[in-house]
């Protein structure tokens, strides 16, 4: 307990200029997310399909990988 409050106190103090509300307010599920397409990138980039449309075939978009390094579909589904 005491390493947490001395890390609280010393990584949140305003010498770190961090605000505790916008730490709070960090999406967790959204950074476990991109971290598992950046993952699923590095492999596809290793097995030589990362320019290739995972749902077609059809090579990707070059303009597309520069937005997102991620995509792995030339067009994205419908939500």
């Amino acid at each position: 307990m005491y390493l947490a409050a001395r890390r609280s106190a010393t990584c949140c103090s305003p010498a770190y200029g961090l605000d505790i509300v916008r730490l709070m307010e960090l999406d967790l599920d959204a950074i476990e997310t991109d971290l598992a397409d950046v993952e699923i990138a590095l492999a596809r980039l290793e097995s030589g399909e990362y320019w290739t449309c995972e749902v077609t075939g059809d090579p990707l978009d070059d303009a597309l990988l520069e937005r997102r390094p991620t995509a792995r579909r030339a067009v994205q589904p419908n939500a």
